[in-house]
C-alpha cells in the first residue's frame, strides 16, 4: 500500500512555502507533515480516538485463529465485557504481531509532497477491505485519510489540522536557520 501526500492539498500553508521557502525547507515540511500522518496511523492501532470510520468487531473465525495468548485475552475481555452486561469491542482488532503497525514508512520526500508506504502486502485491504470479495475482509480504515482505493485521498479534518500545525512548525524552523525572526 502506497499512500501519496502533497502538500498543496493544504492550501494555507503553500502560499507561505512557495514565497519564502525553498526547495529544503518545503521537503522539511513535507516529511513532518507525512510523520505526523504516520504517527496517528500507528495510535490508531491502538485506540480509536482519531480513525477515519469505526472497526466492526472480529468474527470469530478470526479469533479461532489467533495466537494462544490472544486468543485467551479475547475470551477474557469478552468475559469481562458479560460481567458488566454491555459489550465491549476490541479496540485493537489489526494487531496480532505488531508487523503491520510497524510496516508504514515515509519515503520519496521532496518538496511537493512525500509518501507513507506499507512494506506488508495486506495493508490495503485493512485499510480499504477488498474490492474483490466485499466486505472480507472489511475495511478497518488505520490512516487518517478518507476515500476510496485507488482514487484521491484526502487526510481527515483532524489529521489536516496536525498536519498544518507541523507544517507550520517546520517552516518556523526553517525560516529560523535561515536567520528570518518569525512571530505569531
Amino acid at each position: 500500500m502506497k499512500l501519496s501526500i502533497e502538500i498543496h492539498e493544504l492550501a494555507k500553508l503553500e502560499a507561505a512555502l512557495k514565497t519564502v521557502a525553498d526547495e529544503a525547507a518545503r521537503e522539511s515540511v513535507a516529511e513532518e507533515q507525512i510523520n505526523v500522518l504516520r504517527a496517528i496511523a500507528e495510535q490508531n492501532f491502538r485506540s480509536p480516538t482519531l480513525r477515519p470510520a469505526p472497526w466492526p468487531p472480529l468474527a470469530a473465525s478470526t479469533i479461532a485463529g489467533f495466537s494462544g495468548a490472544r486468543r485467551k485475552a479475547e475470551l477474557r475481555r469478552q468475559k469481562q465485557a458479560a460481567k458488566r452486561g454491555k459489550p465491549r469491542p476490541d479496540p485493537r482488532p489489526l494487531i496480532d504481531n505488531g508487523v503491520l503497525a510497524r510496516s508504514l514508512d515515509v519515503q520519496n520526500v521532496t518538496d511537493l509532497g512525500a509518501e507513507l508506504v506499507s512494506t506488508t502486502d495486506y495493508a490495503g485491504y485493512h485499510q480499504f477491505g477488498s474490492v474483490k470479495r466485499p466486505g472480507r475482509p472489511p475495511a478497518r480504515p488505520f490512516v487518517p485519510v478518507t476515500g476510496a482505493w485507488g482514487s484521491e485521498l484526502q487526510p481527515t479534518p483532524a489529521a489536516e489540522k496536525r498536519m498544518l500545525r507541523a507544517g507550520k512548525a517546520a517552516l518556523r524552523a526553517a525560516a529560523e536557520r535561515a536567520g528570518f525572526a518569525i512571530e505569531g
